[in-house]
């Protein structure tokens, strides 16, 4: 039987071909660009294969951990304003120890009520602390999916908030040493994240690192705390690593990025939105998930080559600051993009420019969250040589050269731009310290409101004088 093609016909063979031909070109381009760009990883040494290796901890180092979260499961601290410091508007501190009741005021809460309600987690509490004094602790994670199990990072932030107020009431019924043994429980509670490969785990661990510094602020401001506390604190937080643990996680990142999208695709489970914000509240679910087959056939190639690229640009800015660099040299060219410039660049990159613009902000925001947070760190310890040197001498040096080597080895830098740290002696006796913010640019020690990526300068606040706490605000971050 022959079969007699007319013009239509074949015009409409024709059209078929290119309608099955081009999707499926344009798939298997995409599947080789992610290909090839995994291949020059490897050819530079990336390591994308070792992400099973560290998913876990050692053997043997997980009993604490699980003693620990048997109990913090039980464990229900009062909702209480638990940054612990009290942050003005005129750039000005109050310890919440002195003005607790002041604050839970501003903000809803009630101190007396939080603080009985903490007395019933005395027990608890007592349990936790010896656990982090004498162990530590290792969670471990299970990743046989893409989806890796988290809810350890809950109960850790949850048992922080404990502790932080506890050791505000011990400030409040001078138990110097319940606060100075809360403090090191609350350090050794950040620790045992420092070694999770997980850019969440780490973004939890700076929030924690960064409340522990204004629990630091505050115990500093207590006239009964003493020099040696003050020194031990100082030890403490120059054992603390910010760059390094933050490094880790976004090559792990790097490293996990093929097991997770291969999962994905295999499930034919794309992302449509996900926002990073929401890891720090672990109330609503962070990923949501398109089940249609274009995701999987065309646009995840496109997501994960953007997503590898943002990684990797992340983790070399922070692998040049690890090697002496400031963030002014080593901050990738992509994290100036303004919202409309990123817009732009991602709309090439991604058929979805609202995710992409999504990842190039999500990145933005921790990258910079990670040198605030280790410039915090450094003016912690320049601030407790300073309180060290004034209990001592009765009044602040004229230049931070003054405190070595007798209460620092050397100045500290300012990560930003590898300065000293700005240091000014004021004439009523009190001092300026601060960096000069992700900017770059002096701002005189002016602080205000602060966006990350265009705050003024990241000050030291110092404490307000009656007249001042009087005429400012309560500023909730």
């Amino acid at each position: 039987m022959k079969v007699r093609l007319t013009r239509w016909s074949l015009a409409s063979l024709v059209l078929v071909l290119v309608f099955l031909g081009v999707p499926v070109g344009i798939h298997f381009h995409l599947k080789h660009k992610v290909a090839a760009y995994y291949a020059l990883l490897r050819e530079k040494g990336e390591r994308l294969d070792f992400w099973r290796d560290h998913a876990s901890p050692p053997s043997g180092t997980s009993n604490a951990a699980s003693a620990f979260l048997n109990l913090a499961w039980r464990f229900d601290p009062p909702v209480f304003y638990w940054v612990p410091r009290g942050d003005l508007s005129n750039g000005r501190a109050v310890p919440v120890w002195r003005y607790a009741e002041w604050i839970g005021q501003r903000t809803e809460s009630d101190w007396e009520a939080a603080c009985s309600e903490l007395a019933s987690n005395e027990v608890t509490l007592a349990q936790l602390r010896q656990i982090l004094l004498s162990s530590e602790l290792n969670f471990p994670l299970r990743t046989n999916t893409y989806l890796v199990e988290l809810t350890h990072l809950s109960r850790v932030k949850r048992v922080f908030e404990g502790f932080c107020l506890d050791t505000e009431r011990a400030w409040c019924r001078q138990q110097m040493h319940l606060a100075h043994t809360n403090l090191l429980a609350l350090w050794q509670l950040v620790e045992s994240l420092r070694e999770e490969r997980l850019i969440v785990s780490q973004q939890v661990r700076l929030n924690l690192l960064a409340l522990l510094q204004g629990l630091t602020w505050d115990g500093i401001q207590h006239p009964e705390t003493t020099y040696d506390e003050l020194s031990a604190w100082q030890a403490q937080w120059e054992k603390v690593e910010v760059l390094r643990p933050a490094l880790q996680a976004f090559s792990a990142g790097m490293a996990f990025n093929p097991l997770l999208y291969a999962q994905l695709r295999e499930r034919r489970q794309g992302f449509i939105c996900c926002d990073f914000s929401e890891y720090l509240h672990f109330s609503r679910p962070v990923i949501a998930l398109d089940t249609g087959i274009y995701w999987p056939l065309f646009s995840s190639y496109t997501m994960e080559l953007a997503e590898l690229k943002l990684a990797e640009g992340a983790r070399d800015a922070l692998q040049k600051m690890q090697n002496g660099q400031s963030w002014q040299e080593a901050s990738p060219p992509w994290l100036a993009l303004g919202e409309k410039q990123a817009g732009a660049k991602q709309r090439c990159i991604l058929p979805s420019h609202q995710y992409g613009l999504f990842l190039h902000k999500a990145y933005q925001k921790i990258l910079t969250t990670v040198v605030q947070v280790e410039a915090q760190r450094r003016l912690t310890v320049a601030a407790l040589a300073l309180a060290r040197y004034q209990r001592k001498y009765g009044a602040y040096p004229r230049s931070l050269a003054e405190l070595t080597p007798a209460f620092l080895p050397a100045v500290p830098l300012d990560p930003v731009d590898r300065q000293p740290l700005r240091y000014r002696l004021e004439a009523d006796g009190r001092f300026t310290l601060y960096s000069i913010g992700a900017d770059g640019r002096d701002d005189g020690g002016r602080s205000g409101e602060r966006s990350l990526e265009h705050a003024p300068d990241w000050v030291w606040p110092q404490p307000a004088t009656e007249k001042e706490f009087h005429e400012a605000e309560l500023v909730v971050k």
